[in-house]
């Protein structure tokens, strides 16, 4: 808990996260005919997302605040791929409108890291259809070699509209400090962890306002440099 850096999102001290692989978001993202950047979320369920989760998912109920988040880190993230595209080879489609669908297999903004998710999924969904070859796109994704500073690359994009997002992009141990997050080798067998939820109501209070209030807390003296040392 505690940015160092509210604007860049930015943690105060590293942490050692585990990336669930059926705790997801499904995103679709359809092209429109208009050439002037529009991008909007509409509240439908994305095709074909019952058909390949073993969870069900729900379209989440989001204020207008959530979707203006959205669709401003889906402009913010189409801006930015632009620049990181050339590096890789990649050439940028030429902007037309959006329309943005999404669901969950889990409770939005019940505590589980939603926007982690949501906001990773809405960054590659966006990047994969600025790119004018998308069979590109996917093939340098997966490219041993130079995969993993493109994920890198974008999941610094994704952290911009959430922290955690950046985490999300590898798996299933993540390291995170400062603005990189990096994948953690590890002789550990295959876990499973158990998500037990007892309600789907929203939490009272948001990450972003426990970042900003947990640094007045009397326990939060020493609290980073206990944490760093817990990392090592």
């Amino acid at each position: 808990m505690g940015k160092e850096d509210a604007v860049l999102n930015l943690p105060t001290n590293p942490s050692l996260s585990m990336t669930l692989n059926h705790l997801r978001t499904w995103v679709e993202i359809e092209c429109g005919h208009s050439v002037a950047g529009d991008i909007s979320w509409v509240p439908e369920m994305p095709a074909h997302s019952e058909m390949s989760s073993r969870l069900p998912p729900s379209v989440p109920k989001l204020s207008g605040a959530g979707v203006e988040r959205i669709v401003k880190h889906a402009h913010w993230v189409r801006n930015a791929v632009s620049e990181i595209f050339p590096a890789y080879g990649l050439v940028p489609a030429k902007h037309s409108s959006l329309q943005i669908k999404t669901a969950n297999t889990f409770p939005a903004a019940s505590g589980i890291a939603s926007s982690a998710s949501s906001f990773a999924a809405v960054t590659l969904a966006t990047a994969l259809i600025s790119s004018e070859d998308m069979d590109s796109f996917k093939s340098l994704w997966k490219d041993k070699s130079i995969g993993p500073r493109f994920r890198r690359d974008l999941a610094q994009v994704s952290r911009q509209g959430s922290g955690s997002s950046c985490r999300s992009f590898e798996g299933p141990w993540v390291f995170w400090k400062d603005a990189i997050a990096s994948p953690v080798e590890s002789s550990l067998p295959d876990m499973t962890d158990l998500v037990v939820l007892i309600s789907s109501d929203s939490k009272e209070i948001s990450s972003s306002q426990a970042h900003a209030m947990v640094k007045s807390s009397p326990l939060w003296q020493g609290r980073v440099d206990r944490a760093q040392g817990r990392v090592r």
